[in-house]
């Protein structure tokens, strides 16, 4: 199992092992890069074993708590803390910690082994219980590895994957394995696995400030979340490009001192001239960084579709993992950690789509939602095609109907992830999957989630099920598979446990105001990040996969959608009228053609 994880950790490996229970590391050393920080690590009273993933920022912190309480180490790094820390107060040191982990911890007094994973779920880790046997791995190919019998679509998960791109929650697109949930907590014990969440965002309280209050605190908070994730043994980086979160980053990385500071960029042949190349360059040079270009080109995608593949051990809808992944091929080891802006927009308000949501308030407050909205929406599927297939009425109609929805988890659902129930994600399937498959409710996390929720306003409801959804289980997968594949470890500040716990505690007016998103976050940067930068408006990084479609994947797209073993899941029939519905470079339908493309290259590859 540990060797189908050797490209997470290269620089060292162990297993330990006692009877009923085996731990086993594949490790990327950051901290203490001596024997001492082998793993599995056993407790200085020899109670605890323990195979840890992440970083925990605060361990310096914690370290000397826990020296004052008379604990001891052997090591200089974090994995030693966790282990003092998990005996100095058990489960309830992880209210303690800040950072990003997934860990496994065997308690030989009590015969208990316990997962945890962090607050938003940058780290993975997936489980299977099957014959009174727990299995469980950082990837699912690990669990895979060892376990007996060929591996089983769960059909229950197909629907939601054809409407996201991506499973949501616990499940996952094989039969039998699970993903513990971010802030959850499982125990093994006598054969039986329990699981609970031990992090409850929706019971913070609410923060009374001022607004010079907490854009000073705010920027306290950026400083400090900043200058913990440079903690590091070994050399750090910065992928900077012209937006709002990765140059603040690097701005308060460059004001951290220490040594120069290194940052790349990246520009892609997918897109027009440099991209954010110059805007880039001119920032680095202002803050006097060590900074890389890096020209990235997307020859041969089949094959880079099909590593990615192999990295998520699932279908992945979400072309941005490929520059990502890229990317940090092109580092060629230059570095192995790597600061990046990832839940910027998510904690503070960074996307078009939560000015769409208070925009939405407002019509609803209106009296335009509901029934009203449902009659606009029947006049608009009224519009005749070519028209009809216009872009943006396509995404009128999508916020009609969203409006028109009387199911609230339903509506956010729907909104948030961009899709619409004109048109059945599900219609290239075979008659008879298609039938089970659609007996799944699409928007079952929505609906767990919603009553957290009931009674916000709607910009707060769209930050926390992004929080808890978008983020975990998007792009932080996204993140962590793309860049760990080759062996590098990407660190997301805005995601640091004490300053996005306090930002989900603001108002959601200190976010969103007006048409303005980020509004507190600029208000904090400014004199840290060059004006043109904060007020440059959101360019975001658009990935041309549809085009892609037409050209470069076109003859795979047609091959393994038009395979023997793709026409046991799907329509042959319709899935040629939407191949033949090209319209130039463009397919109507190229959201679920490539999502299809995604689903039969991991059929083949697993042999379902």
């Amino acid at each position: 199992m540990v060797h189908t994880l050797h490209h997470r950790g290269p620089d060292d490996q162990g297993t330990w092992s006692a009877p009923g229970v085996g731990l086993a590391q594949a490790r990327l050393s950051i901290l203490d890069l001596s024997p001492a920080g082998h793993q599995p690590m056993r407790s200085a009273d020899g109670r605890y074993w323990i195979s840890f993933n992440g970083e925990i920022y605060n361990f310096q912190e914690l370290r000397e708590v826990l020296l004052s309480l008379g604990y001891t180490f052997r090591s200089s790094g974090d994995t030693d803390v966790l282990l003092a820390a998990w005996a100095a107060w058990g489960p309830a040191c992880l209210d303690r910690l800040d950072g990003m982990f997934a860990f496994a911890l065997w308690d030989s007094a009590t015969e208990e082994l316990h997962l945890v994973r962090d607050r938003f779920g940058i780290k993975p880790l997936y489980y299977s219980v099957a014959d009174g046997q727990l299995l469980f791995g950082s990837e699912i190919k690990a669990i895979l590895a060892g376990r007996e019998g060929p591996p089983a679509l769960e059909e229950r998960s197909l629907h939601e994957y054809l409407y996201y791109g991506t499973t949501h929650g616990e499940h996952t697109l094989f039969a039998g394995v699970k993903k513990l949930l971010a802030g959850s907590r499982a125990v093994w014990k006598a054969g039986r696995l329990d699981t609970t969440r031990w992090w409850f965002p929706e019971r913070l309280v609410p923060l009374q400030l001022s607004v010079e209050e907490a854009e000073e605190e705010l920027r306290w908070r950026l400083e400090r979340a900043v200058r913990l994730h440079l903690v590091s043994d070994v050399p750090v980086g910065v992928f900077l490009s012209s937006g709002v979160d990765s140059s603040g980053i690097t701005a308060l990385a460059a004001r951290a001192g220490g040594q120069r500071l290194h940052t790349f960029s990246a520009g892609f042949d997918m897109g027009k001239g440099q991209g954010e190349l110059p805007a880039a360059r001119a920032l680095a040079a202002r803050l006097g960084t060590e900074h890389h270009e890096l020209w990235v080109k997307t020859d041969g995608l089949p094959d880079v579709i099909e590593a990615l593949v192999y990295h998520h051990d699932q279908p992945f809808g979400d072309a941005a993992h490929i520059p990502l992944y890229l990317l940090t091929k092109a580092l060629d080891g230059a570095v192995k950690v790597v600061l990046q802006g990832d839940g910027g927009d998510e904690i503070f308000g960074g996307y078009p789509k939560y000015v769409g949501l208070r925009r939405a308030a407002l019509l609803l407050r209106a009296g335009m939602g509901g029934a009203r909205a449902r009659a606009v929406d029947r006049l608009l599927r009224m519009v005749p095609p070519p028209w009809a297939d216009d872009l943006h009425l396509r995404n009128l109609r999508r916020k009609v109907n969203m409006l028109g929805q009387d199911d609230d988890a339903q509506r956010m659902g729907l909104f948030m992830a961009g899709a619409s129930p004109a048109f059945s994600p599900t219609v290239a399937l075979r008659d008879g999957l298609r039938q089970r498959v659609e007996r799944a409710d699409p928007f079952h996390r929505y609906r767990l989630l919603q009553p957290a929720v009931a009674g916000r306003d709607l910009v707060e409801q769209g930050l926390y099920l992004d929080a808890q959804v978008l983020l975990s289980d998007w792009f932080l997968e996204k993140v962590d598979r793309s860049t760990m594949a080759h062996s590098v470890e990407v660190r997301v500040p805005f995601l640091d446990s004490e300053l996005a716990t306090w930002a989900m505690r603001l108002p959601s007016s200190y976010k969103v105001r007006g048409t303005e998103k980020k509004w507190l976050l600029r208000r904090a940067l400014r004199g840290v990040v060059p004006d043109e930068v904060l007020d440059a408006p959101k360019r975001g990084f658009g990935v041309p996969f549809l085009k892609w479609l037409s050209g470069p994947l076109e003859p795979m797209l047609r091959e393994e959608l038009s395979s023997a073993s793709m026409r046991e899941w799907v329509d042959p029939v319709v899935v040629g009228r939407m191949l033949d519905a090209r319209t130039g470079d463009k397919h109507p339908d190229g959201v679920t053609l490539y999502r299809l493309l995604q689903l039969a290259l991991w059929k083949r590859r697993y042999h379902l």
